[in-house]
C-alpha cells in the first residue's frame, strides 16, 4: 500500500513520536491504491475529558489530502468530500484544537460540521536567497540590534537542548509563567530533527562564555520554522535574540523557500517579528467540542460576556 507524503515536518511520524510518544493516532480515507486522506493528532485525557489536537511545539497539523487530477471544480469537490469523511472518522472526543498550515485554504467542511474556525496570524519571509533585500526590509532598530550583537557575541550550533531549555525557562520565569515544554521533550526534538538534517539549535555566547540566548529551528522542503527560544533576562540588551533570528533566516535560505516566525498574537512578540520586514500570513485553528464540553464552554463564554457588561 503506498504511503502519503507528509505535508510538513510536523506531519512526520518521527516528529509525532518525539513530541507525543505513544500518544498520537490517525484516521484515514482509503482509495483504490491506498490512503488518499489522513488526519494525525495527539490524544490525551485531562480531568476525565478526551482531548485531540496538536502536541507541544507543533503549530500546524490537521488533515492531509493526496494530490488529485482534474479541473478545479472537481478537485475542490474532492477536497470537500475527503475532509468530511475524515471528520466523520474522528474518534469520540470532548475537545479538539488543531492548527492547519497556511496553504490549506479550504475550511468550509469544518464550519459545516460545527467546528469553530479561528483565524490566526504568523509572520513569514519569502525570497530568502536575496539576503541583501531581506536585510534592507528589516527595521533600523532590528538592524542596529543585530550589528551590536555581532560585535560581541558568537553564534554556535551545539546540537543539544540544554541551552535552549535554560533560556526558555528563564524567559518564562521573567513573565511569571511556566515553560510549556520540558527538557526531555526538547531533547527528543533536537536529537531527532538534527539526525535527519531537519533541525538545529543556535546559541549566542560572549567572550566570557556566558549564554545570552538560544533558539530552535526546524524545516521541511518548503518552510523553515522558528519554534521557540529565550534569553537571559539580565543580558537581554545585547541583541542576542535578534542576531539568532537573523542567523536562522540566513540558514533557512539553504533549506527552504519560506521562513515562518510561527506567530505570535502577543503584541510585544508580534512587534519583534515585524521588525524583520516579514509579511503577515493568515492560518487557521479548528476548535470543536463534544456535547457536554460544548455546553460547559458556552456557559463560560456567556458568563464572560455578562461580566464584560
Amino acid at each position: 500500500m503506498p504511503s502519503m507524503t507528509p505535508r510538513t515536518v510536523f506531519h512526520e511520524s518521527w516528529w509525532l513520536d518525539a513530541v507525543s510518544p505513544a500518544a498520537w493516532d490517525e484516521v484515514t480515507v482509503d482509495g483504490d491504491q491506498g490512503p488518499v486522506a489522513r488526519w494525525r493528532f495527539a490524544r490525551r485525557r485531562r480531568f476525565g475529558l478526551v482531548q485531540l489536537g496538536a502536541p507541544p511545539l507543533t503549530p500546524y497539523l490537521g488533515p492531509e489530502i493526496a494530490p488529485g487530477e482534474g479541473k478545479r471544480t472537481k478537485l475542490l469537490s474532492r477536497d470537500h468530500d475527503l475532509k468530511q469523511e475524515l471528520i466523520a472518522a474522528l474518534p469520540r472526543h470532548d475537545m479538539l484544537l488543531c492548527g492547519t498550515p497556511p496553504d490549506d485554504l479550504n475550511h468550509l467542511p469544518f464550519g459545516w460540521a460545527g467546528f469553530d474556525v479561528r483565524p490566526r496570524v504568523t509572520y513569514e519571509l519569502r525570497d530568502l536567497h536575496d539576503q541583501e533585500a531581506r536585510w534592507k526590509d528589516c527595521s533600523e532598530s532590528t538592524r542596529r540590534a543585530i550589528r551590536k550583537a555581532e560585535k560581541r557575541l558568537t553564534v554556535v550550533n551545539r546540537g543539544d537542548a540544554g541551552d535552549l531549555h535554560r533560556m526558555m525557562c528563564a524567559t518564562f520565569e521573567r513573565q511569571d509563567r511556566r515553560a510549556p515544554v520540558d527538557e526531555a521533550l526538547l531533547d527528543r526534538v533536537v536529537r531527532e530533527s538534527t539526525e535527519r538534517g531537519q533541525g538545529m539549535t543556535l546559541s549566542a555566547l560572549d567572550d566570557e562564555g556566558r549564554l545570552h540566548a538560544a533558539v530552535l529551528l526546524v524545516w521541511d522542503d518548503h518552510r523553515a520554522y522558528y519554534l521557540g527560544g529565550g534569553a537571559d533576562p539580565d543580558l537581554r540588551s545585547s541583541g542576542a535574540q535578534s542576531l539568532l533570528l537573523w542567523e536562522s533566516v540566513k540558514h533557512a535560505a539553504t533549506t527552504s523557500d519560506v521562513f515562518d516566525f510561527e506567530g505570535s498574537m502577543v503584541p510585544g512578540i508580534e512587534r519583534f517579528f515585524r521588525g524583520f520586514g516579514a509579511h503577515q500570513q493568515i492560518w487557521f485553528q479548528y476548535l470543536h467540542f463534544g456535547r457536554l464540553a460544548g455546553a460547559g464552554h458556552r456557559a463560560v463564554e456567556a458568563a464572560r460576556h455578562l461580566a464584560g457588561r
